[in-house]
């Protein structure tokens, strides 16, 4: 588990199928994140996007690209970004989601209020 200023690392999980275009828009949402010690985590599900030369174009070493040689399913997905994972929290985007800039900054925040390893946060969405 990396820190940074005391912030400790959050891992990103982006798993997607067939979804190009949404899943480039996905990384580019968690790339803004105010919070910078993260990790993402991106987990193609089978398909043969070319996302992996897209995020190699990227040059963020932040970013981790993994492939399932056949099609898994979400769940399957997500556990192979979770096992991944080096980060002391996990956050979980799908491939259609954009993030407002201080979404893991402000959950951080919320979790640091409260003296509990094990704890969940989540929040509302905007449906656009």
């Amino acid at each position: 588990m990396y820190y940074q200023n005391e912030n400790p690392l959050v891992s990103i999980i982006i798993s997607t199928y067939n979804r190009y275009e949404l899943a480039k828009g996905a990384i580019e949402s968690a790339l803004q994140q105010s919070y910078k010690n993260i990790q993402i985590i991106v987990v193609e599900d089978g398909s043969r996007s070319q996302l992996d030369k897209h995020i190699t174009s990227v040059n963020d070493e932040r970013i981790k690209y993994f492939l399932h040689n056949k099609n898994k399913g979400l769940a399957a997905a997500r556990n192979t970004g979770t096992r991944l994972a080096r980060g002391k929290y996990v956050a979980f985007m799908d491939d259609d989601e954009r993030w407002l800039k201080d979404k893991i900054a402000l959950q951080f925040k919320l979790i640091s209020s409260f003296n509990d390893d094990k704890i969940m946060v989540y929040c509302g969405n905007i449906i656009m």
